[in-house]
């Protein structure tokens, strides 16, 4: 009783939702659209290496995802093109969020961020999501593509600085192998000094060429950030 009264007490004093309610916005992606999300790089949707990486798609299983080629054209200028769809890849429940990829080795792994502002302070963070990742063309090669969460603290943050990094986890394509998995953890010490703190979801794929038909993809749903005030414990 004790316990609760405190969790309360500091949830009230600071802002936070009581009893670690989940702080991501639209973290389940059931309204169809990345409302509270933040492409790779804001106004652009440029990856990491500076090229447009292939598209973020929320989706559904009435909606599919689109499997989207990279190639280079006549001219020598880089393309993407949708080539298909992929129906055997359903959320767990309504719509998740993911990105597939053909085609040429020039992925520039995108990702979708959210940053969440909390009083500067120490916390008892759990955390999960779905996940499921796969590669047609190399199924058995491990960390060729992966689909990789990444909580971070601190330090600057942008949607394109890491932070600190309290929490990381990846799908890999040969772990997965196109099916829905949970990666989660419990109980973990977090501590802000500026009480920024930055969820990403990010695609990471080095394979080589992938020929068509084949392709790569990676897709996330039910992301879970839950924050207890330490002193509440």
């Amino acid at each position: 009783m004790r316990s609760v009264f405190w969790c309360a007490l500091a949830a009230l004093a600071i802002g936070l939702p009581a009893c670690a309610a989940n702080l991501i916005s639209n973290g389940d992606f059931e309204k169809g659209d990345l409302i509270g999300w933040t492409l790779s790089e804001p106004g652009t949707g440029k990856g990491w290496l500076g090229e447009i990486p292939v598209p973020t798609q929320v989706f559904s299983e009435a909606a599919p995802m689109a499997i989207h080629e990279i190639y280079i054209g006549s001219q020598g200028d880089r393309h993407i093109r949708r080539i298909g769809i992929i129906k055997d890849v359903i959320p767990p429940k309504g719509y998740a969020v993911g990105w597939t990829r053909a085609g040429i080795h020039d992925q520039r792994h995108p990702w979708i961020s959210q940053i969440i502002r909390v009083e500067p302070g120490r916390y008892i963070m759990n955390a999960s999501c779905d996940g499921i990742a796969a590669n047609l063309s190399y199924p058995e090669e491990k960390d060729v593509t992966v689909g990789s969460i990444v909580i971070t603290v601190d330090d600057n943050i942008t949607p394109q600085n890491k932070g600190t990094i309290v929490f990381s986890r990846a799908f890999k394509s040969n772990e997965s192998k196109g099916k829905w998995v949970t990666k989660s953890v419990s109980g973990v010490p977090l501590e802000t000094k500026t009480g920024y703190i930055q969820v990403k979801l990010q695609f990471v794929d080095d394979s080589e060429t992938i020929a068509p038909p084949k392709y790569s993809y990676v897709a996330f749903d039910n992301v879970v950030l839950e924050l207890v005030p330490a002193s509440a414990k």
